[in-house]
């Protein structure tokens, strides 16, 4: 089998552009890695794990909230307990034979279907494993427990030994070259004392589980492996439990040691990790389920589950005060991806991370005012992208807006002015005479050339992305100011946001027009056909109004046509990135419903793998195609589904001032005997509950409440239904509804609807 190809790619905000292979780079891998991969290609297929042998394998990650520490579970049960650490890998010897991943069936899930407790199963004949890993703290020490439980599954009793191979390679793969290489993990030494093997004298890996034997073996990429005999007979479970120390080289601290140092298991091993598990499970539920989610149809709870998960996921990446998409390639933090989903863990009650993300932004401001777009232990990052700073100061106004926090407000005013003045000076460099040239025109008023995503790293542009985030930040400087006193500041924003808003609409119409467009560019320089950056205009800058409509509509026409293209295997689309999540809520806020739903589904189908509810940063076409996908689960994806799962449900609507309830809402979930059930979903207005329900007799009650209070604009209610022929009331009194959407003056409030035809209630007095 040849070395696999692996690919250089950069992904944008939703198209996947492919560089040369990298095959001349190989050499430039670390001389471990490429050992391995050597011999990989020459081993039998399952000797190695899967991305040694050139197939992509996803992950999932364990970790708890607020912890630096995150270790990573493959698909097929490989174990890599620390970042570019080695890693555990099971086998199975039954029946002469020796199973490994590619002898058995796998599976994936998680526990109660959305708690970030992850378990590969493994299925052989008359054989079953249970790979399950768990985050906990066991006197204060940060711990990785990991249970392998067999299981036979026939009427036979079997002899069966577990082996656990500790192998020099990581999870993450060997094309994934970015601020972590993937591929191998040097063991340089090895010292075991009773049951607890040191490796590198910096780890330790302790069998909790009497019985088990390590012992050092030099087959290709292995370095020892822990031996369980077992002779199991139907019905019975057999489960061994490791101890793994996420950080320093001391054991865990779980029992007293006897003799010549074999560990006593006191408490006994299967009893601890069920404690652990127990108390995890409570504490998950308790960062989950801080808003309550009830959807209706097993694909509602699906989703439900999925938005959950995600949340998860986002916590165990993200140690505050930092908020990050990964905890591999990705354990940094940018304002791009923070700020997004920042916006979603405010929906979900997770204020706190978001006034901690902004403290510790603000300290990394430059003395001019910008706001770098990376920041990590080392400092910021001196890459030039110019969205940072207006999603610096959208995240402060949103995060007001959630809390009411004007203690914070107040405290952050001064990087939040000092970043829109720095948005001004950006902005004043193409107000110069030159930019009034015929040739030039199309880039006045805009923000000079970046590199605001990947695609455009190689090439800096005039990225209306930049611009569409300067006017966010424009604006919401203006709400800052007057709500914080500021009168003269206030106006001056708002005229300032006024002009560029006149500069940016010029420059997509000339751009349209020099380039022969009927569809919106994501550049002014290129022209060049970028929905999912688009989409961002109408979510969350909300500055869609300065967007030609039919070029708006145009756009999401040719959009949806390429998905239905890549859904049909088009070698054109190999893949695409889960940032296309946007752009079901931008397909919602059009009110193009139909066609919101029939991309969630797409997207949906496309976790990696489906029981784990995560997506990587790309998705290929074919799954198993060794090339880039980022880091999993990707936080910014989880983010944008969960920020699109919401919009369904309820989103702002800034034209008039509104709040829009149910638009993305499909006809069946009006339907379910269950009903829709929400309770402390966070919004700019105080926090909603919401339950939509029909009756046996066909009447559909909608009741909104919580601490909402309505807007200027009303809360309207935008349900899949045809208001004409039935008979509306709020509050019990008659409601004449003269379009499509119900206005609601005031809340809580309760609406009903009647068919015509059903006698309805009396009204109540007054």
């Amino acid at each position: 089998m040849p070395v696999p190809s692996l690919f250089r790619t950069f992904a944008l905000t939703g198209l996947i552009v492919l560089a040369q292979p990298l095959r001349a780079e190989l050499p430039a891998l670390d001389p471990l890695t490429t050992d391995l991969l050597v011999q990989a290609a020459q081993s039998p297929r399952g000797t190695f794990p899967r991305t040694f042998h050139g197939e992509q394998a996803y992950w999932t990650v364990i970790g708890e909230p607020d912890s630096p520490h995150a270790a990573l579970l493959s698909e097929d049960g490989l174990l890599e307990p620390w970042a570019g650490g080695p890693s555990i890998e099971p086998f199975i010897h039954v029946d002469g034979q020796r199973l490994g991943w590619a002898e058995v069936a796998t599976g994936q899930g998680l526990e109660d279907g959305d708690l970030p407790i992850p378990t590969v199963t493994w299925r052989a004949e008359g054989l079953r494993l249970d790979i399950t890993a768990l985050a906990v703290h066991e006197s204060d020490q940060p711990l990785l427990l990991a249970r392998y439980r067999v299981t036979p599954t026939g009427d036979a009793t079997r002899a069966i030994r577990l082996e656990l191979a500790l192998r020099p390679l990581q999870v993450y793969p060997p094309w994934l070259q970015l601020a972590v290489k993937g591929g191998g993990s040097p063991i340089r030494s090895l010292d075991m004392a009773g049951a607890t093997l040191r490796i590198n004298d910096e780890h330790t890996v302790t069998a909790l589980t009497p019985g088990g034997a390590f012992e050092r073996q030099d087959g290709p990429g292995r370095a020892g492996a822990w031996s369980f005999p077992m002779t199991l007979a139907p019905g019975a479970t057999r489960e061994v439990i490791l101890a793994i120390p996420f950080a320093g080289s001391s054991p865990p601290p779980l029992a007293g040691r006897a003799g010549e140092g074999v560990l006593l298991a006191q408490p006994a091993p299967a009893a601890l990790f069920a404690r652990h598990l127990a108390e995890q499970r409570e504490r998950w539920r308790d960062q989950l389920d801080r808003v309550t989610l009830k959807l209706p149809t097993p694909e509602g709870e699906a989703l439900a589950k999925a938005l959950r998960a995600s949340l998860a996921y986002m916590l165990i990446h993200s140690p505050r005060p930092l908020i990050r998409p990964g905890s591999r390639g990705y354990a940094r933090a940018w304002i791009r991806d923070g700020a997004l989903m920042a916006h979603a863990l405010l929906q979900l009650g997770h204020e706190e991370r978001a006034r901690a993300f902004l403290r510790g932004y603000a300290s990394m401001q430059q003395p001019d005012g910008a706001i770098p777009c990376c920041i990590d232990e080392r400092g910021p990052d001196p890459t030039v992208e110019h969205d940072s700073h207006g999603e610096y100061i959208n995240l402060l106004a949103e995060t007001l807006r959630h809390t009411g926090d004007d203690a914070l407000a107040r405290e952050l005013w001064p990087t939040a002015r000092r970043a829109a003045e720095h948005i001004l000076a950006l902005r004043a460099r193409r107000l110069t005479p030159e930019y009034d040239a015929p040739e030039l025109r199309r880039f006045r008023g805009l923000l000079p050339e970046s590199a605001s995503h990947e695609g455009y790293l190689q090439h800096p542009v005039h990225s209306y992305w930049d611009d569409f985030f300067a006017l966010r930040g424009l604006k919401d400087a203006a709400w800052l100011a007057e709500r914080l006193g500021d009168a003269p500041a206030a106006a001056r924003y708002r005229r300032e946001h006024a002009a560029m808003q006149a500069d940016v609409a010029a420059s997509i119409r000339l751009t349209m027009r020099d380039k022969g467009l009927t569809t919106l560019p994501a550049s002014a320089d290129l022209g060049d056909f970028d929905p999912t950056s688009t989409a961002i205009a109408l979510s969350p800058t909300q500055e869609d109004g300065l967007l030609p409509s039919d070029a708006l509509h145009a756009t999401f026409d040719d959009y949806l046509a390429m998905v239905r293209e890549r859904t049909a295997g088009s070698p054109r689309w190999p893949g695409y990135t889960p940032y296309e999540w946007r752009n079901v809520e931008a397909l919602v806020r059009m009110g193009r419903r139909d066609e919101a739903w029939a991309l969630l589904r797409l997207l949906f189908a496309d976790r990696r793998p489906l029981g784990w509810n995560a997506w990587p940063e790309v998705i290929w076409a074919d799954p198993r195609r060794p090339d880039y996908i980022g880091d999993m689960p990707h936080g910014w994806a989880a983010g944008e589904f969960i920020r699109a799962l919401l919009s369904l449900i309820v989103h702002p609507r800034e034209s008039d001032q509104a709040l829009i309830i149910g638009a993305g809402l499909p006809p069946s979930w009006l339907d379910a005997p269950e009903g829709l059930h929400v309770r402390g979903l966070s919004t700019r207005y105080g926090r909603l509950d919401l339950d939509i329900e029909r009756s046996a007799s066909g009447v559909l009650q909608i009741r909104v409440g919580g601490d909402l209070r309505a807007p200027p604009g009303g809360v309207w209610l935008d349900l899949p239904l045809p208001l004409k022929g039935r008979a509306i009331r709020i509050d019990g009194q008659p409601f004449e509804a003269d379009g499509q959407a119900i206005k609601l003056a005031h809340v809580p409030a309760t609406v009903t609807l009647h068919d015509m035809a059903l006698p309805s209630p009396a009204p109540r007095s007054p």
